[in-house]
Order: C-alpha cells, then structure tokens, then sequence
C-alpha cells in the first residue's frame, strides 16, 4: 500500500501563494516605495514642526545626534549580517569631510528654518537648493543645464520671491536660515555626487553611513550643551508627552533615510523628486489645516508658481535622461 503525508498538498499550495505574493510584491514594489517615502517623509516635516513650534523641544542637536546614531548602528547591523559592505579608503577620507559638513549644515539649519516659518513658506524656500544646486555644480564639476531647465528654476525663483511678498507672519531669521540649508542642501547633493565619481565603489548606502558617522563627531559637543536644557524641559513636562514626538522623530529618521534609497534604488531618481513635491505639496496642505495659513493671495501664488516650476524641473530631467538613454 502506498503511503503519503496528507500536509504536503497543503504546504506546497501555501509555498505557491507566497510565491505568487511575492512576484505581486515585486511588481508593486516601485509605486509601494513612492508611497512609503511620500508618508515618512510627509510625517516627518509635520513632527518637526511640532517639537521646535508646539513642543519647543530644546535639544535639537540632541536629536540629530541621536538620528545619526540610530542611522550608524542600523548600517553596521546590516554589514554584521552580511546585507551590505562598507568600504573604507583613502578617498573616503579626503573626500568626505566637506560632503559630511555640508550634510550636517544642512541637518541644523533645516530644523531653524521650520521653527521661524510656516510650512508652506518652508517647503517653498526648501525647493530653491535647486537654483543653487545649478550654480554649485556648475562651480564644482561644469555641469551646465538645458535652456528648458534653467527656464523652470527661474519660474521657481520667481515663484519663492512672489511668496515672500505675500508672508503675512514675515520672519527674517526664517528665511535666513532656510536659505542656508537650502545651500547646505545644495552642495550636499553636488558634492556627493563627485565623491561617487571620484572614489571607486563609494554608493549611496556608503554616504550615507559615513556622513553619519562622521557627524555623531560634530553633533556630539553641541549636543553637550543641551543637557543642562533637556534636564530642566523634561522636569517641567509630562515623560511621556515629550518622549512620544522625539521617539517617533527618531524612528522616521531612520526610515526617511532608508525609504528615500528605496525609491530612489527602484525606480528612476528623478521619481524621488517627483515624490518630493508631491509631498511638498500634501505637507502644505496637512499644515495649513493644522497649523493654519499665513500666506495673502499674492504668497498662495508664489507658492504655486513654484511648485509648478519644480514639477516642470523634475519632468524635464526625466525626459533628457529618457533620451539620452535612446541616444
């Protein structure tokens, strides 16, 4: 007589629908990616702006230290388990320094800013690092845009300017500091850019483990000073009140970080920053409804010239890489 397990049937039809949601999985992992960045970073800009303007949180190098510590050790874990390697070279240590301090610039000043605007001027103001992102590369490696793409960066200057006209709650420091990061932003980007062409085998997942190792270095004496300041915040607020936003704000560094190459990795790069107004955009909208709005008719307008212009930026920088690609 034969003799037969009667789980097997079972097991191999529950193998085959895994598999089949796994093939379903990888086919849906591209707009999956989009929506996951779009949310972590859509909740990250609105618990920013909760800790430095509700919350007045005063540890805010405390926290991109924590953020950087966070980032380092999930990166080693990886590297432990054999998930990734890092590479270390000489070019890794000429290389980096500036792109590590314009990283953390750019960290510091982008927390200022959201604490002395609204998060429409702030997503406004955040989109000109494009303007000097085309001046910086064009310094740093002669990269020169199309006549297209300059005309859409133009439309969004136009755009940041008409805003400022019509801030009602207009804040000099604001807009100071967040034209800083903007810059920071910019050369962050440009510069990282040139240590993957100039150091062999240095990717995305390298930068951004180095740049944050480099600056638990920087934020740690800065975060140094804010003891004595947390010591006396956390005496006068409830434990668990403070601890919910600066957990959650941890937690979404980290998978900001790890949802942005996600995207980035499978799908083209420029989705990334189709992603990045699209959630510029719902950010503005989710601020206006909790925070209220302080732009006139005149700064609403700016606001949509320039998010038209970045749109069109974006676009078109999917376009020429789609030809040159043909080409």
């Amino acid at each position: 007589s034969s003799f037969h397990f009667p789980l097997v049937a079972p097991l191999g039809d529950a193998w085959q629908a895994m598999g089949a949601l796994a093939r379903l999985l990888g086919r849906a992992l591209p707009l999956l990616s989009v929506v996951l960045y779009i949310a972590s970073s859509l909740v990250m800009t609105l618990t920013n702006k909760s800790i430095v303007s509700q919350l007045k949180f005063p540890g805010t190098n405390t926290l991109l230290l924590v953020e950087c510590v966070v980032t380092v050790a999930c990166l080693d874990l990886c590297r432990i388990l054999g998930l990734r390697r890092t590479p270390f070279s000489r070019g890794v240590l000429t290389s980096l320094p500036l792109v590590t301090g314009a990283k953390a610039g750019n960290m510091m000043f982008s927390f200022l800013a959201m604490k002395y605007t609204s998060i429409p001027v702030y997503n406004v103001l955040k989109r000109s690092n494009t303007i000097f992102t085309l001046v910086v590369d064009f310094a740093v490696r002669s990269k020169v845009p199309s006549y297209q793409r300059a005309g859409s960066v133009v439309v969004m200057a136009l755009g940041t300017s008409v805003t400022f006209l019509g801030d009602l709650d207009f804040e000099r420091l604001g807009y100071a500091v967040a034209i800083l990061a903007a810059v920071f932003q910019a050369a962050y980007l440009v510069l990282s850019k040139r240590a993957e062409e100039h150091v062999p085998g240095l990717t995305s997942w390298d930068l951004l483990y180095y740049t944050a190792f480099f600056n638990t270095f920087l934020f740690s004496p800065l975060a140094y000073r804010e003891v004595a300041d947390i010591r006396v915040f956390m005496k006068q607020h409830d434990f668990w009140e403070a601890a919910a936003p600066i957990g959650l704000y941890v937690a979404l560094g980290a998978s900001l970080n790890y949802t942005t190459f996600l995207c980035t990795s499978v799908n083209e790069p420029l989705t990334t920053g189709v992603a990045a107004n699209a959630k510029s955009v719902l950010s503005t909208a989710a601020g206006v409804f909790i925070y209220g709005s302080t732009l006139s008719i005149l700064g609403w307008t700016g606001f949509v010239m320039n998010v038209t212009g970045a749109f069109a930026y974006t676009l078109l920088g999917i376009s020429e890489k789609s030809r040159a690609k043909k080409d």
